[in-house]
């Protein structure tokens, strides 16, 4: 119907006559027939077709004849057809009599974007009629028959049919056998909890991955604050410390003190204290504000006397505000503590109040104030150290000749004016032994014990057996023997290697070591077997085997038997430092010396000034919680920074805020950033580094995330750490400086990837 429409108006636009079954129309009558189809037939005078109208009928009819569509003579009819540009739609767009001619690969096969190589669609027009798109039918989709295999489609080149075919998964995780990428496969743990306090066992990997691990950390759980000293029975249970303990307070008692009447005397140290002890003592027994504190021994206030402001006094917890306490905005206080001292000798204090020169615009700042320092004190003792007006020059020494234990520990500070400057008040100690020392170790709460504390000290000396006086064992006898005094005697005990070559005796001894290649099996008999670390026959893959696997300490050649090895026998103690390279013994370097921020440490691995190596920071204090600040010395080759991570030398510190104490001994450069959340340590811990963006380490070294609570704070911490694959990848032999012992960079599972083995010390990682 339509195609007849088109006609009649073609005709009637050439304003030709239309010719047909013998009659003549005029092109006013056609023009009607045309604007009538679309409505209908046209009117007729009885309502039916005219017979002297061609219907719509007549007129296809006519129109289809070969004599008015064609015409008898060229340009009598109408075209047809009008040209336009050829289209994929299977018509003859540009009217040369063929169809979709210009897309010629229709119907031919074609390879769509399936994954397969086979030609298997028919090239078809596409929906817009200007290309041509391959179909293809779809692939289908492939569920595996078993956890064990991997189902995918796979397309037969030949025929182009596809299938579903499967492929068995190694390692698989789901047939009960655990295989090289697996932790577990069938038993894997669904929680995690060892049963033994103090330990945060944490369940890590997936069930379904068969990766899952069960870690436990000593001494990492929140717990409980028993003794309400800010640091949890756990932290205090796990140090290894006999001084500290979950019921003890560790902290002082301090107690504020009325200042006395008077002007400018009452800040002379000699006037205000007197000679002895015994007057200072006096002016506090009237203080009604004495509590225990776990810090605040020490601190640099603000221009106030405010001392309940957590911003001018870093007293924990802090005492009741009281405002103008004395005379003229004065006051004191006096801290009393049981002190450890750990060895006999000379013991050196020093105290500092700022004060400077002599004159009166030093009155009324910190010459005006008084600082003492007691031990063992009596009404009759005078302070060892002492600054102030009147006195000398802060900081001020003094020494005392004291015995290993515990002391009576009195700190005394007298504020005058604390209004008009900033009241300054630092502690330092040292032990000399032999000789005298200087000062430069804080006071920290591992240290000491509550004022009246009752302090058990461990004495075993030369005892193998029996009671340390403190509920605690000096060692055990065996072999039926009993202990007499601290020494084991008698026993009935005879050892027996009848037929054995290895293994134990009966009575704690040895039957033997098996030679390299060999191990002990049942019975006592060496049997080939791979090399066992420890049994003291040096197997072609060990640099060493004394025997043990422990690491000696103290870890320098003038104390150490000459067959000393590492814990894991990867390179030979006592041969690391004579200056000789001993690549067979596990060395990588030897310079002869104790220097370990050169190019070869005391432990005989290559200094590189890269991440793990030694370092140490100009500029900043024993206790500074800043691994950025000061100058950085010896990690020339760590980026200043890698994303959001900067460069750092992590140090051996006391942080306070009722956390551990941290060993990084020789110092550790790394990478770092750390953030805060919440409580108020956050406003003393320092946060460097874009936290958000320090996600990845250099290539070699592992990021290792911790998390710690401070004071009701959450610090996270992102550092990079030296990967390795035996202890002789790390410095074994590091003396601490800070806290005067030997320290031990070991090659330990990373906390947060047990997979990677990563250098700290084994103080740091816990056991």
């Amino acid at each position: 119907m339509r195609i007849v429409r088109i006609a009649v108006v073609l005709v009637v636009a050439s304003g030709a006559a239309l010719v047909g079954c013998g009659d003549t129309y005029d092109a006013g009558y056609l023009e009607d027939i045309g604007s009538s189809l679309d409505a209908g037939f046209p009117d007729g005078t009885d309502g039916d077709p005219s017979p002297h109208r061609p219907s719509p009928l007549d007129v296809a009819d006519a129109e289809t004849t070969e004599g008015v569509v064609g015409g008898d003579s060229a340009g009598d009819a109408p075209p047809t057809c009008v040209p336009s540009a050829e289209l994929c739609n299977g018509a003859d767009d540009d009217c040369d009599g063929a169809v979709d001619e210009d897309f010629s690969d229709l119907g031919s096969a074609c390879d769509g974007d399936d994954p397969g190589d086979c030609a298997g669609g028919v090239w078809q027009c596409d929906a817009s009629g200007t290309g041509q798109t391959c179909v293809e039918p779809p692939w289908p989709d492939c569920v595996a028959s078993s956890p064990c295999v991997q189902s995918a489609p796979v397309e037969d080149p030949d025929t182009c049919q596809v299938t579903c075919g499967e492929t068995p998964l190694e390692p698989c995780c789901g047939n009960g056998v655990v295989e090289a990428g697996e932790s577990c496969d069938g038993d894997c743990p669904s929680g995690c909890d060892d049963g033994v306090a103090c330990t945060t066992d944490t369940l890590t990997g997936s069930a379904e991955e068969c990766d899952a691990v069960c870690a436990h950390v000593v001494g990492q759980d929140p717990g409980t604050d028993t003794d309400g000293d800010a640091l949890t029975d756990c932290v205090e249970a796990t140090d290894g410390l006999a001084w500290t303990d979950p019921t003890a307070f560790n902290g002082m008692l301090a107690t504020i003190g009325e200042a006395p009447s008077g002007f400018f005397t009452s800040a002379q140290c000699d006037l205000f204290f007197g000679d002895t002890f015994g007057e200072m003592w006096a002016l506090f027994d009237d203080s009604t504000q004495a509590h225990d504190i776990w810090q605040g021994w020490e601190y640099q206030a603000g221009t106030t006397n405010d001392y309940s402001s957590a911003a001018d006094y870093d007293f924990e917890p802090n005492w009741t505000h009281s405002d103008s306490t004395g005379v003229h905005n004065s006051f004191q206080v006096l801290y009393r503590a049981k002190l450890l001292l750990d060895g006999d000798g000379t013991h050196c204090f020093s105290v500092d109040t700022g004060a400077g020169g002599i004159g009166p615009g030093d009155i009324a700042g910190r010459r005006n104030s008084c600082g003492r320092v007691y031990l063992d004190f009596s009404d009759s003792s005078v302070p060892m150290a002492e600054t102030g007006y009147g006195s000398n020059e802060s900081p001020i020494v003094g020494c005392v000749q004291a015995a290993a234990g515990v002391h009576d520990l009195a700190l005394a500070a007298r504020h005058y004016e604390a209004h008009f400057y900033a009241p300054l008040f630092r502690v330092r100690y040292c032990y000399g032994g032999a000789s005298e020392c200087v000062p430069d170790q804080s006071l920290t709460r591992q240290m000491m014990r509550s004022w009246g504390a009752s302090v058990c000290v461990p004495a075993c000396g030369a005892a193998t057996c029996g009671d340390d006086g403190c509920g605690g064992s000096c060692g055990s006898c065996v072999g039926g023997a009993t202990c007499d005094a601290g020494t084991c005697v008698g026993g009935s005990c005879t050892a027996d290697c009848s037929g054995k070559d290895c293994g134990d005796d009966g009575c704690g001894g040895s039957c033997g070591a098996c030679p390299p290649g060999e191990t002990c099996a049942g019975g006592g008999q060496c049997a080939p077997g791979a090399p066992v670390c420890g049994d003291g026959a040096v197997a072609p893959s060990e640099a060493c085997d004394d025997g043990n696997t422990e690491t000696e300490t103290p870890p320098d050649a003038s104390s150490l038997p000459t067959d000393a090895c590492i814990s894991d026998c990867s390179i030979n103690m006592h041969k690391c430092g004579d200056g000789t390279l001993d690549s067979g013994l596990g060395e990588a370097c030897d310079d002869g010396d104790t220097d370990d921020e050169d190019e070869c440490t005391s432990s005989c691995t290559v200094g590189d000034s890269a991440i793990g190596a030694a370092c140490h920071a100009d500029g900043v204090g024993a206790d500074e919680l800043d691994y950025t600040a000061g100058t950085i010395v010896g990690c020339d080759n760590v980026p200043a920074t890698f994303g959001g991570c900067v460069r750092a030398c992590l140090r051996s510190i006391d942080p306070g805020f009722s956390q551990p104490l941290v060993y990084n001994p020789g110092g550790y450069c790394t990478l770092l950033a750390i953030k805060c959340e919440g409580g108020i340590a956050c406003g003393f811990a320092p946060q460097p580094g874009d936290f958000d963006t320090c996600n990845s380490c250099p290539s070699g070294y592992h990021l290792e995330e911790t998390v710690t609570e401070a004071a009701g704070s959450v610090i996270t911490s992102r550092s990079c750490l030296a990967t390795c694959s035996s202890q002789a990848d790390c410095r074994w032999r590091q003396w601490d400086d800070r806290f005067g012992e030997w320290g031990q960079y070991q090659c330990l599972p990373s906390t947060s990837d047990p997979g990677v083995g990563v250098c700290q010390d084994v103080r740091q990682h816990g056991p």
